[in-house]
Parts: C-alpha cells; sequence; structure tokens
C-alpha cells in the first residue's frame, strides 16, 4: 500500500497564522507581570539584519529570494527567540502583518532533549514582499 502524504496548502498555512498571530512586545510592554530578562525593540532600534542568526536560517532566507524573484527586496519586520517556550528577544513594532499575499514566515528550531533535562530554542521571522516597507534584509 502506498504512503499517501497529504499536500500542504500554503495560503490555508498563512491564514493560520495570520489568525494566531500576538503582537508579543506590545503585550509585554503592556502587562504588569511581565517576565524579567526579554530584550524588547523595535526593527529600527535593533535591526534584524544585523542579528546572529543561524547559518541554516540564513540559507533558508537566501534560497527563498534566489528561488522568488519577488522577494529581491523583502524586507525583515519581526523576530522573536524563544527558549523552552519564553521570549528571549522580541523585535516588532506596531505595524500590523503583511497582507496574505506579502507575508513570509521563517523559523528555526534546535531541540536537546536527554532524561535530565530540555531544551528548545526557536528563531522567528516575520517578512514582508511589500517594497514600501522596511530595508531589505
Amino acid at each position: 500500500m502506498p504512503l499517501n502524504i497529504p499536500t500542504i496548502d500554503p495560503r490555508e498555512k498563512v491564514r493560520d497564522y495570520r489568525a494566531n498571530y500576538v503582537n508579543v512586545r506590545r503585550l509585554l510592554m503592556e502587562t504588569k507581570d511581565a517576565p524579567a530578562g526579554i530584550a524588547t525593540a523595535t526593527p529600527g532600534e535593533r535591526p534584524i539584519e544585523g542579528l546572529d542568526l543561524p547559518a541554516d536560517l540564513r540559507k533558508t532566507i537566501a534560497d527563498y529570494r534566489k528561488d522568488n524573484t519577488e522577494a529581491k527586496s523583502m524586507a525583515m519586520g519581526k523576530y522573536m527567540k524563544t527558549v523552552n517556550g519564553k521570549p528571549e528577544i522580541v523585535i516588532e513594532d506596531d505595524d500590523p502583518l503583511p497582507a496574505e499575499d506579502h507575508l513570509v514566515t521563517f523559523s528555526h528550531t534546535v531541540t536537546a532533549v536527554s532524561a535530565k533535562g530540555v531544551q528548545v530554542v526557536t528563531h522567528q521571522l516575520v517578512a514582508t514582499l511589500e517594497p514600501s516597507r522596511g530595508g531589505a534584509a
């Protein structure tokens, strides 16, 4: 019996992302009980392009640009690094997510699991294909 792997509907994934998006920087600024030690900034204060991102994530972004002509002027607008689900770095402004046809997300997760502990580190980026928003990454 052949294995039937369902296809992924990219538009459905973009819609799910948009439906579940929360501006974490804004949430942290408005919450009295925000955990200490979370670095927050806007992209203007801390450009995403200057971050030390994992090599595989940088390669994925470069490959996307190479394979998609509309991505040549793609701009990074939001970034978050979490460790074990806790935000450590949040870079975003108050701009809404790009429109459905302009939204691109990238993520990179590394997990270490042993009998003594778990560590899950995730880098999440949101980019726009709209040439009028932000600078190129």
